[in-house]
């Protein structure tokens, strides 16, 4: 997997699923959780991995981040945007369907994952 952050519309037709990546990409979380740890908006985080199925056979697989806040999401996420525009993302090599996210910060818990 590329590192890169893109927004895409996805076909009409097209099929999501989004499970838990096997390989945890730990640059990129290990930034997250130095970047959130440092804003007091954030609630938590959640790590997941999508696949698209599209109409035509073909499936690409991008890793998801949802970030609970109290307040300031929209630069919340520009910030998140930046930080994982530097960091390695690593390799997508398995999904796991068993729970939708993996929590891998939450305030006043410290590291979850």
């Amino acid at each position: 997997m590329n590192n890169r952050v893109e927004e895409a519309n996805i076909p009409a037709g097209a099929r999501i699923r989004i499970g838990v990546p096997a390989e945890r990409p730990q640059a990129a979380i290990d930034a997250l959780i130095k970047l959130f740890s440092e804003m007091e908006n954030v609630v938590s985080a959640r790590l997941g991995l999508m696949e698209i199925l599209h109409p035509n056979g073909n499936s690409e697989f991008t890793y998801t981040v949802g970030i609970k806040c109290s307040s300031d999401e929209q630069n919340t996420i520009q910030q998140a945007v930046e930080v994982l525009r530097s960091v390695p993302c690593g390799t997508v090599a398995d999904l796991d369907f068993s729970s939708n996210q993996s929590v891998f910060h939450e305030r006043g818990g410290g590291v979850l994952w």
